[in-house]
């Protein structure tokens, strides 16, 4: 029997990797977290694989982001502790995520019904995330055909007796085409109500939010 030309490591290197990029330069998982919140305490850490924050809801009412110089130079002055109305995300430690003014108040954390019934209730954080490529994956429907792309780019440019340059040029071209094309499709996807744009299901029990408080005192209203 002939030795393959890349060993199946190789293989699922290059296919996990496609898939981050993919993930990552589209951001097209999404999760939803309910915070822990103690009163007094304004920074929480949030889970390894999230690498970007898309929203923050406090009992239904959006957080705005600021920056962390902005705060750190005083252009924003918050009171000590009260009802937060902003977060900062970047620039203060890996995977912390900080609420500005602290909270005056504790909330539990809950892991159903974030997209719906829980929303009026909780400090949620919708966030952007890496696959973990078992359980957390891009959606089925283009992952094969699309990883197959990237993985024959990757392995026809390695040194050695299966490299072949112009495989892995067309290749590169296939994998950047079908790299927009999926795209395309996907961006309306990423508004929708649910967990993943994958094959998860949302929340069957979202609900229309209770009424907002008026965005010129606390921010802009939350679009769910």
């Amino acid at each position: 029997m002939p030795h393959p030309v890349w060993d199946a490591e190789t293989i699922l290197r290059f296919a996990n990797r496609g898939e981050d990029i993919f993930a990552v330069e589209n951001n097209v998982i999404i999760e939803r977290i309910a915070l822990d919140i103690v009163s007094g305490t304004s920074q929480y850490t949030l889970p390894d694989y999230v690498y970007n924050v898309r929203k923050v809801l406090w009992k239904g009412y959006r957080l705005d982001p600021i920056s962390h110089r902005d705060y750190r130079d005083g252009f924003i002055i918050p009171p000590i502790l009260g009802l937060p109305r902003e977060y900062i995300y970047n620039n203060i430690g890996k995977q912390i995520i900080q609420l500005v003014p602290t909270p005056n108040e504790t909330v539990t954390s809950v892991l159903t019904g974030l997209y719906g019934t829980e929303i009026p209730a909780r400090v949620i954080v919708e966030y952007y995330r890496l696959p973990d490529h078992v359980d957390v994956m891009i959606p089925t429907y283009i992952r094969r055909r699309l990883l197959k792309c990237y993985v024959a780019k990757m392995c026809f440019a390695i040194e050695g007796r299966g490299q072949n340059l112009k495989a892995s040029k067309y290749f590169d071209e296939k994998w950047k085409f079908l790299q927009g094309f999926y795209a395309e499709i996907l961006e309306d996807l990423v508004t929708k109500p649910r967990r993943l744009v994958s094959d998860y299901e949302y929340d069957p029990n979202y609900v229309t939010p209770f009424a907002h408080l008026n965005p010129n005192q606390f921010g802009i209203g939350v679009d769910y």
